[in-house]
């Protein structure tokens, strides 16, 4: 007998269609609601809950531990009302909950986030036997696991999967959520100054993007041997990003290095340590993790996986930044790779065939379809970049200034497209119009410091003198943190100094 337990509160938009996907897979449903002033409850009922009502007390462990005391199934399933159990594993469940073995069974959470285009798959025990003693702990991120192994209890990893989509979210709606968090979070740590602690108040801090207090949690939680690998693997590539924002590359490697070693299996580990090896100067590491992030990529989709925390990362994103790179070092055999790497994905992908044809048109350097319409209608994050490499390879200067011009348009407000058409401009000597575009890109607060030192180099040529002072005060305001910044505009205000 299995019983499903839940915890709820104002839940009418989801919680339907969570009950619906384990409708004759579970013998009991046990809601408690912690205040519902919408349908919750009505909803619930609908589908013969038991509903109970939990004074709400800023404590996730109790609002649980108070569930599994109303349930009375041999096994327990525990969802939320944004989560559905996929059609496919209701078999399995009802199969392993019937098998005999009380054992408790790791799940695979399958985060769906059209909204941030970050879907990812995590595994958690969401199916254990009911024992005496096994219980929740916890007031927020609540565990089970802890209890199930002081209680002996043996857990296996199954192929049940969840589908969640809590992270379809806005950034505000994740903010106010991670605000919500904190506190118990703070409180929790204070009590414990455990890394695991340590490391979810990073992730909150993270989310808030409150920098200076990420990096203090994370930094804090990566110092416990015992703290669990995927935790430790995804403190130190946040760690690593935010170094490499302070242009402190030699530190962010080798946190990238360490995230891999502990966690050799985050497929968005090895393109953040390509994205950190191509800056550095090493493209032949850009693809070798390039390559490394595509297999296991892959290897997470076929469900061959060993960490239980993971991002997945669209494949064509990643065979696109590859391309790129293999464009940019000149390495015609990693370009070959992954063009074929393309052709196979379009073949798989039948729905992208003709963003892909568009794509490989342009690759193939034939910009005859690369009008504002087609950039439209086929451009998009993951190949814009690659995209952008392609425009100014073109032998005819017409052609790239029609390319330019025609995705200008369509991305007026998009600083890395202006950037890239000014940088042209300069390089082809068209001073005015590098300076508009320029000027345009620090409009749009690029955080990129090389565009500011561009357009000084572009005032110095046309001798445009009256407007270096503003321009140098607002480097020092934007960049002032940054170490290698504020030394290269020092040499730069030496030399200044010297001609004037």
């Amino acid at each position: 007998m299995i019983s499903l337990s839940m915890i709820v509160k104002n839940e009418e938009n989801n919680l339907h269609d969570c009950l619906k996907s384990v409708e004759g897979v579970v013998d009991e449903i046990v809601v408690i609601d912690t205040g519902s002033s919408d349908n919750t409850i009505a909803i619930a009922e609908e589908f013969n809950s038991k509903v109970y009502h939990f004074d709400w007390i800023s404590d996730f462990a109790a609002a649980r531990n108070f569930a599994l005391s109303k349930c009375s199934g041999d096994y327990i399933l525990y969802l939320d009302a944004d989560e559905r159990l996929t059609e496919k594993s209701a078999g399995l469940l009802t199969k392993l909950s019937e098998s005999g073995s009380k054992a408790a069974y790791d799940c695979k959470i399958l985060n769906v986030d059209e909204v941030n285009k970050r879907p990812s798959v995590m595994t958690y025990v969401r199916l254990f036997p009911r024992k005496e003693g096994v219980e929740f702990s916890g007031k927020v991120h609540e565990q089970i696991e802890k209890s199930l192994r002081e209680n002996k209890v043996e857990i296996r990893r199954s192929d049940i999967e969840i589908i969640h989509t809590g992270y379809s979210r806005s950034k505000e709606d994740l903010k106010i959520k991670a605000k919500r968090n904190l506190a118990i979070l703070l409180d929790e740590f204070e009590n414990s100054n455990s890394s695991y602690y340590a490391f979810h108040i990073g992730q909150t801090y993270n989310i808030l993007e409150d920098k200076i207090k990420a990096r203090d949690y994370f930094e804090l939680a990566v110092q416990d041997p015992g703290l669990k690998k995927e935790y430790k693997s995804t403190a130190l590539r946040v760690l690593a990003v935010y170094l490499s924002e302070e242009n402190n590359l030699e530190d962010a490697l080798t946190h990238i290095n360490n995230a891999i070693y502990s966690d050799g299996d985050q497929p968005l580990n090895f393109m953040v340590a390509a994205q950190l090896y191509g800056r550095s100067g090493n493209k032949e590491k850009e693809l070798l993790f390039i390559v490394k992030a595509l297999i296991v990529n892959r290897n997470f989709s076929n469900s061959d996986y060993k960490s239980s925390q993971n991002i997945f990362i669209d494949e064509y994103l990643i065979i696109c930044t590859g391309l790129k790179a293999a464009l940019e070092s000149g390495d015609n055999d990693r370009f070959k790779y992954f063009k074929k790497e393309l052709q196979s994905l379009s073949t798989d992908n039948p729905e992208k065939n003709d963003e892909i044809n568009f794509i490989t048109e342009l690759i193939n350097g034939d910009f005859t379809n690369a009008n504002k319409n087609n950039l439209e209608k086929y451009t998009n994050d993951s190949n814009l970049e690659l995209i952008l490499e392609l425009i100014p390879r073109q032998n005819d200067n017409s052609i790239i200034s029609r390319a330019f011009n025609n995705i200008c348009e369509v991305y007026p407000d998009n600083s890395e497209v202006v950037k890239n058409y000014a940088i042209y401009n300069l390089k082809t000597g068209d001073l005015d119009k590098s300076e508009e575009y320029l000027e345009r890109t620090i409009e749009l607060n690029t955080s990129d410091p090389a565009v500011y030192f561009y357009l000084i180099s572009v005032y110095l040529q046309k001798n445009k003198l009256e407007k270096l002072p503003q321009m140098l005060n607002l480097v020092v305001e934007r960049f002032g943190d940054n170490p290698a910044v504020l030394a290269q505009l020092n040499k730069l205000q030496q030399k200044l100094s010297e001609l004037v």
